[in-house]
């Protein structure tokens, strides 16, 4: 089982401790405000919400459509060998009630939009869209997607350049 509790956030590591720290920056941000941008998130947007970070999951997920329970159990990925790792880049939207790919929705464009709803404006939102059991084929389709895997590294550099502006502003 996944601990929720333990689900890394961004930038907490390398904040500047001495920052004014608001409500929404301890709560993460929820990407619920993004979706009157649709696919062109300007990058002073998408820098602050980087700041911000990815927000803690809940200690409940919404029921799908058919009352069945999110399965936590996505949030981490077992390889073959054994070993598993924290999803990383999933955020919970509390607004939406909808599971996003953190680093897609801030870094697809259009045309590199995979078809994935957990890049959309909307996000994967179990209420209107897809059954919860549908992730557990969806998931992994995404995560190796090469669009992603080009979002991810996206994040990841502007996380490093946004801490390395902090350290030597």
């Amino acid at each position: 089982e996944v601990d929720l509790n333990n689900c890394p956030r961004l930038l907490q590591s390398g904040a500047d401790p001495a920052a004014d720290r608001n409500k929404e920056s301890v709560a993460g941000f929820d990407l619920a405000k993004l979706c009157d941008y649709e696919f062109k998130i300007p990058q002073s947007k998408r820098d602050e919400v980087v700041r911000f970070g990815i927000s803690q999951h809940p200690k409940h997920f919404s029921v799908d459509k058919a009352g069945i329970d999110f399965p936590v159990t996505m949030l981490k990925h077992t390889n073959r060998n054994g070993e598993s790792y924290i999803r990383d880049y999933l955020s919970w939207s509390e607004q939406l009630q909808s599971l996003f790919c953190f680093p897609c929705r801030l870094f697809s464009t259009h045309d590199s939009f995979t078809k994935s709803l957990l890049a959309s404006p909307r996000g994967w939102s179990a209420n209107c869209g897809p059954k919860w059991k549908k992730l557990y084929e969806r998931l992994p389709e995404h995560e190796s997607s090469a669009s992603h895997r080009q979002c991810y590294l996206s994040w990841r550099d502007v996380q490093r350049y946004l801490i390395y502006k902090s350290q030597y502003s």
